[in-house]
């Protein structure tokens, strides 16, 4: 270590920050260089009268006045409760939703079977089964073509429109 780097740890850190190794380093080199060596010594001095020093106390009401104000700041933050409750829907706007909702299914049914026809993949044949073997014919699934799972989407909303309870419906959500 030379006298600058020495001179640079003994005037930037009080000594009881640096470790134990570079302590180690500044106390070998101040042993040769008479520099350092006084330095380290004012250092050593300035440190131990800082160490001595009474702790100033606090003033009176401080520690009052603090946790008056953390209070304040705590109250300014909590949190307002909120009550949400939905819109009110009428009786007569519940119907017609539903009524659209099995119309839809309606019209997602009839047109899944007007694709199939114009494509060309009928979905589900009762004439063909009956003609090649009877009613096993009727029991077999149709293939997963597009047309038949907008077929069974369709059936699904349009029952689910007709056996929807208009009771069950309207309630009110609160939190």
């Amino acid at each position: 270590m030379n006298c600058n780097q020495a001179l640079a740890l003994i005037e930037a850190l009080p000594l009881a920050a640096l470790t134990p190794a570079q302590r180690a380093a500044i106390e070998r080199h101040a042993r040769d260089c008479n520099a350092c060596r006084s330095a380290l010594a004012d250092a050593q001095q300035f440190d131990t009268q800082l160490h001595n020093m009474p702790e100033p106390a606090a003033p009176a009401g401080l520690e009052a006045a603090i946790m008056q104000r953390v209070a304040q700041i705590d109250a300014a933050r909590a949190p307002v409760p909120r009550t949400t409750t939905a819109i009110a829907v009428s009786q007569n706007q519940i119907e017609q939703r539903i009524r659209m909702a099995t119309r839809g299914g309606a019209v997602l049914a009839l047109s899944s079977q007007m694709y199939a026809l114009f494509a060309g993949e009928a979905t589900i044949s009762f004439a063909g089964s009956l003609i090649r073997g009877g009613m096993q014919g009727l029991i077999a699934l149709p293939p997963a073509q597009p047309s038949t799972l907008f077929l069974a989407a369709g059936v699904v909303v349009y029952l689910a429109g007709m056996f929807a309870s208009v009771d069950k419906i309207g309630t009110r959500l609160r939190s």
